[in-house]
């Protein structure tokens, strides 16, 4: 005998799958910093530290996997509301619109009337266009964006975790900040600096929709992340109410029946 699978099975499997590509980023950057990717050369007066590795290629296919994950999670959504409503997944796809105006017309293109009233009611709620959730919508354009470029995440700084610049003078102990290719720290030509750990910080670069422009890769995911969820738990609490009132008043709709 079929046993039916939880509700939503599918969309949170690939949400989850799709936060795990973002820890998945997240340990790739950190393997980067923890490889060191800098140099220092001694420049008068001061002793600049400079990026001088790339990093790992892998950092934008597992960003664009990540950001795959999160959108096709919706898909999923929508076949599956779809499906329980009794009707065919084909050709279905979550809607999103380019305003407001044209998002009924996107709910029918993508077939996710197939959903019921109920669904749609939710999705509408939801406002999936520009000038509506513009990270809900933004996420849609970011998968987009991947399947023609690469999304290379920018570097915007980094800093120097515990820096100890040593010399004949005595010795300076901090943390250093600066852009994303260096650090500049006052020093002689006598001085030695080290440090402990390098922290860098990579945002969305130009291209990306506005909402997420310079705004920080890794949180940015998190959120984004965490916003497919309360989607999905909104269509989860959709569902229900929409079970609860089927459920009451059964001779009344009974009656409301034989009078149709």
């Amino acid at each position: 005998m079929a046993i039916d699978a939880p509700l939503f099975d599918a969309p949170m499997r690939k949400l989850r799958w799709g936060r795990h590509r973002i820890s998945e980023f997240l340990w790739l950057l950190q393997q980067y910093e923890l490889s060191n990717p800098v140099k220092q050369k001694h420049n008068g007066t001061e002793i600049i530290v400079e990026r001088e590795k790339s990093p790992p290629d892998e950092l934008a296919l597992v960003l664009g996997d990540a950001i795959h994950n999160l959108r096709a999670t919706l898909d999923l959504l929508a076949a599956e509301l779809v499906r329980r409503n009794g009707g065919s997944v084909k050709g279905v796809y979550f809607p999103f619109a380019a305003s407001a105006s044209e998002l009924d017309e996107q709910i029918r293109s993508k077939k996710f009337h197939r959903a019921g009233e109920a669904a749609v009611q939710q999705v509408r709620r939801l406002a999936p266009y520009r000038g509506g959730n513009e990270a809900l919508r933004g996420l849609h354009d970011l998968d987009i964006m991947d399947k023609h470029q690469l999304i290379i995440p920018a570097f915007q700084g980094f800093r120097m975790v515990n820096f100890r610049l040593k010399g004949p003078s005595g010795e300076m102990v901090g943390d250093a900040s600066g852009p994303g290719d260096g650090i500049s720290i006052s020093a002689t030509p006598d001085d030695t600096l080290t440090w402990d750990s390098l922290q860098f910080t990579v945002v969305f670069g130009k291209g990306v929709p506005p909402v997420f422009l310079q705004k920080p890769v890794v949180n940015t995911l998190e959120s984004l992340a965490n916003l497919v969820e309360l989607v999905v738990e909104s269509f989860r609490a959709c569902l229900t109410d929409n079970a609860n009132e089927d459920s009451t008043n059964p001779n009344e709709r009974s009656g409301e029946q034989k009078d149709q």
